[in-house]
């Protein structure tokens, strides 16, 4: 076990402020500790960015097995927009340490966060659904979703953090016996130790989305638990009660979106997260003749300034053009050349119907997996990448 350092008054510390990680990265003050590591904003002397440092306490060999699948997944993943991106890990001595971006915000846990908006919860759930499809695409379950690891940057966009408890297709970072996680968000399977797949990570974003829309999650304090097991009865057989029974202003289509999120049954669920995004860009972008709802989700008489407009006639196609993906993901796998020219099709809808910074994100996301499938010079790379400029350029791609 390593000997912990006096620091900033009674608190201790694996390394003291203003020493070096690596000869590289000068620690600067310590921004949060748990049970397996520490965190330190730290700059890097190579070119003075600030980044964030994770450094890990070997207290027992299960704890680094846990810290060192926690580097090897995240530094395995493609670049996110929409998830913590990794700058470098290592071994110093008998120290795992994990290089990250800094992000500059503040975690959706934050007080300043209680109740907003009901087009920023679309916005931020929307997001954090694009990076959990990012994860599951390669494999990774993130098991542990909560306002806590979800951070609010400076221009207002959400992304996902700490991986200490994620998993792979292939294995459990958690010892058998033991659900590990944050009681109020964990899904039925996990409390009955099935470990779950990518509709666990759902069940809990439903969980923070009902946290966004009432002020809090679906079973918690405010039921009067008096412990863990109460907890765990309510998820396990306790039906929520519905958002808008609470709260008047929420939606139908919000409310059973979360409804169907918190499922007890997996199967029941949403069976992935591009099929929620979809849900949620129908909820801001209703059909012909459907009630608008505003920011504060009062019915309007027309769109909020920044919800951008699309074409009613247009939502036929994004759902056929979906339900394609979502049949070529089921026939010829997540990496097939005919699922990628699927999701091609619907980014380009998308950005035609209206929605030009969703097809962009969309694009953005492709682009990612064509530069891993098929090569970063490959030619239906490139053509993606010139169409995706394009379309930022304001100019409208020809029909295929």
């Amino acid at each position: 076990m390593k000997q912990g350092i006096e620091w900033a008054g009674a608190v201790t510390s694996l390394r003291p402020v203003g020493t070096t990680v690596a000869g590289t990265y000068l620690l600067d003050h310590k921004v949060g500790e748990g049970g397996q590591a520490e965190l330190w904003a730290a700059r890097d002397l190579r070119g003075g960015d600030r980044v964030a440092v994770k450094l890990f306490k070997e207290i027992s060999p299960r704890a680094a097995r846990l810290a060192r699948r926690e580097i090897s997944i995240l530094g395995d993943l493609l670049p996110s927009p929409y998830v913590v991106a990794v700058r470098d890990h290592g071994t110093e001595g008998d120290l795992l340490f994990l290089v990250m971006e800094w992000i500059e915000g503040r975690p959706l846990s934050s007080g300043s966060l209680h109740r907003p908006r009901l087009q920023q919860v679309q916005r931020w759930c929307e997001q954090l659904c694009l990076g959990l499809a990012h994860c599951h695409r390669g494999g990774v379950f993130h098991r542990d979703i909560k306002p806590a690891n979800v951070m609010i940057t400076e221009t207002d966009d959400a992304k996902l953090v700490d991986f200490g408890i994620a998993r792979t297709r292939q294995s459990s970072l958690t010892a058998p016996g033991v659900p590990a996680g944050s009681p109020a968000y964990m899904a039925p399977e996990r409390w009955l130790e099935r470990g779950g797949d990518h509709r666990t990570d759902l069940y809990s974003l439903g969980c923070l989305m009902y946290e966004l829309l009432t002020g809090e999650p679906p079973f918690g304090p405010w039921l009067g638990h008096a412990n863990t097991e109460q907890l765990r009865n309510d998820h396990l057989y306790r039906p929520p009660v519905s958002p808008a029974a609470g709260f008047s202003g929420i939606p139908e289509a919000v409310d059973r979106l979360v409804m169907d999120l918190l499922a007890k049954e997996p199967g029941h669920r949403p069976q992935s997260a591009d099929e929620v995004i979809v849900r949620l860009r129908e909820i801001v972008h209703p059909a012909a003749g459907a009630t608008v709802i505003d920011a504060e989700g009062r019915p309007a008489t027309s769109p909020a300034p920044d919800v951008p407009h699309v074409d009613p006639g247009s939502l036929g196609e994004l759902r056929a053009a979906d339900a394609a993906v979502r049949d070529a993901r089921r026939r010829y796998g997540e990496d097939h050349l005919l699922t990628l020219e699927a999701r091609a099709d619907l980014a380009g809808r998308i950005a035609r119907s209206g929605d030009l910074d969703g097809g962009l994100r969309a694009y953005d996301e492709l682009i990612v997996d064509y530069q891993r499938v098929c090569g970063p010079y490959d030619p239906n790379t490139q053509q993606l990448i010139e169409t995706r400029m394009t379309w930022m350029l304001g100019k409208v791609p020809p029909p295929k």
